[in-house]
């Protein structure tokens, strides 16, 4: 076992204190501000969209949300200082990256129910939610190469590699019911994965935009893994 050097300890201690600050009540209770400000965002980039029709099937895609993931961000970027643009751009592509991924997974799954309403691809069937599923994300692509961050190639390898963490895991899932393996092991080493590969992105980008060094960017990053895999738990049981 490699313990702990004192320096090591105190990139820790810093981490800790700085996610006990994030997390604290008040920012938590500011949710729904920020809910509202990340809605602002995504119906802003809309605007801007070329009035096609995988435009307005991306619209649908998009709403309702619960704007998981870059309510969270912003939530823990606070009162600090960050270009406000890239905060918009990785904003949006969570929601995007997100969203694409839910429409894939109920068509894979055969799910014909989402959150009590009827899923996109029952209103509009398997080719309109495969080539919306690939616009959303070649959009999302789009806005992580407007980020002007100097680090910013540390925000969009991040997401390139959710991506197909993502992907290897969604090929992985259609596979079970043919595979001997075992149901937890799979659970733990897909399931799991996959969502918290969009987390891991999310606290990349935090690091990235709040200018932390590269050793508490790669804490930062397991954090996001593990929150991930803590929310996939949690969703599973109670939603």
């Amino acid at each position: 076992m490699v313990l702990p050097t004192s320096k090591d300890q105190h990139q820790n201690d810093n981490l800790k204190n700085m996610l006990k600050q994030d997390f604290s009540i008040d920012n938590l209770n500011k949710q729904e501000k920020y809910r509202a400000i990340v809605d602002n965002y995504i119906d802003d980039y809309l605007k801007h969209e070329s009035n096609s029709d995988l435009s307005k099937f991306q619209h649908d895609a998009l709403f309702p949300g619960r704007r998981l993931r870059p309510t969270l961000l912003l939530r823990l970027i606070g009162d600090k200082y960050v270009d406000v643009n890239d905060f918009r751009y990785i904003g949006v592509s969570l929601e995007l990256f997100h969203r694409a991924s839910i429409i894939l997974d109920d068509l894979l799954d055969d799910d014909t129910i989402r959150r009590k309403e009827p899923a996109f691809i029952i209103k509009h069937g398997n080719a309109t939610t495969v080539l919306t599923a690939h616009y959303m994300v070649a959009n999302a692509f789009e806005q992580l190469n407007l980020l002007v961050h100097n680090n910013r190639y540390l925000i969009q390898n991040a997401f390139s590699r959710a991506y197909k963490e993502m992907t290897i895991s969604e090929m992985a899932d259609l596979s079970i019911l043919n595979a001997n393996s075992n149901f937890y092991e799979f659970y733990s080493k897909n399931v799991l994965k996959k969502t918290s590969a969009l987390f891991n992105s999310l606290f990349t980008s935090y690091g990235v935009l709040t200018n932390q060094d590269l050793k508490t960017i790669r804490h930062l990053s397991r954090v996001g893994i593990k929150l991930g895999e803590f929310y996939q738990m949690y969703n599973d049981i109670y939603d």
